[in-house]
């Protein structure tokens, strides 16, 4: 308590104080009953809420850090809530990814083996049309042979006809 006045008057925000986020709602200590700067400020006793060796500014102090402990832990109480809602949320952000991820790899997987029985499909349709084309190609040069002797038998026949015609008409001037 010998302390020089002028340590006693100057003013605690000049000191580098951490800066505390301010509240709207002012926090109550409930810690003690009674105030003890009333006690201070009432009568000044010595071990009247200040203990013995400590300056009023020193208790002040002490006060206030206690009181911005308590705002913190409040703080920290109110936060944890969403701490935990933010960890949930991420768990879930990566469980969403994985299961995106593994939609992704079932959907190249199937969209490789699609391909696979498209091309299997495509390669049997291929080789079947491949097979009746060389049936029709057969089948063409066999009816174009048949063409062939059909013209040739008709080309006999007329040669025949001719010829028996003419013969009839020679048996029938002949008669004459």
């Amino acid at each position: 308590m010998g302390e020089p006045l002028e340590d006693l008057l100057e003013d605690p925000m000049d000191e580098e104080t951490e800066e505390v986020p301010m509240f709207e709602e002012p926090i109550e200590i409930e810690d003690s009953e009674e105030d003890p700067m009333e006690e201070h400020e009432q009568g000044g006793q010595e071990g009247a809420g200040v203990p013995e060796g400590v300056t009023l500014l020193e208790f002040e102090q002490g006060l206030l850090e206690e009181q911005q402990q308590v705002q913190e832990q409040e703080r920290v109480t109110e936060l944890t809530p969403l701490t935990e809602e933010a960890d949930s949320l991420q768990s879930r952000v990566a469980e969403a990814r994985q299961d995106a991820n593994e939609a992704e790899t079932t959907f190249e997987a199937l969209s490789v083996e699609k391909e696979r029985e498209l091309k299997l499909g495509a390669e049997e349709k291929l080789m079947a049309m491949e097979k009746k084309v060389s049936l029709d190609a057969m089948v063409v040069t066999r009816l174009c042979k048949e063409q062939d002797e059909l013209l040739q038998t008709i080309e006999r026949l007329r040669m025949e006809h001719g010829m028996a015609h003419e013969e009839h008409d020679q048996a029938f001037h002949e008669r004459d």
